[in-house]
């Protein structure tokens, strides 16, 4: 496989997650955060404005407004 058809798949999965971030009301980088804090591992995402920052912080209350006793109240 090409570097272009590798480059028009991950396009479409991009396209999805943002179908989906769209149904949940956030951006396609908050909901990859929370994905990947549901599943027990810390992302550390590239900052370079105050903005994205506030977002990526959107995206950890989110997860605690869904899940606040994921972990059987022990935190």
């Amino acid at each position: 496989m090409n570097k272009g058809e590798n480059f028009q798949k991950n396009i479409k999965i991009v396209d999805k997650l943002a179908e989906i971030a769209k149904e949940k009301n956030c951006t396609v980088p908050q909901l990859t955060i929370a994905w990947t804090v549901e599943r027990g591992t810390l992302p550390i995402p590239g900052t370079k404005r105050r903005n994205y920052l506030e977002d990526n912080i959107k995206a950890l209350d989110r997860i605690d407004a869904v899940s606040p006793n994921a972990f059987g109240g022990r935190y």
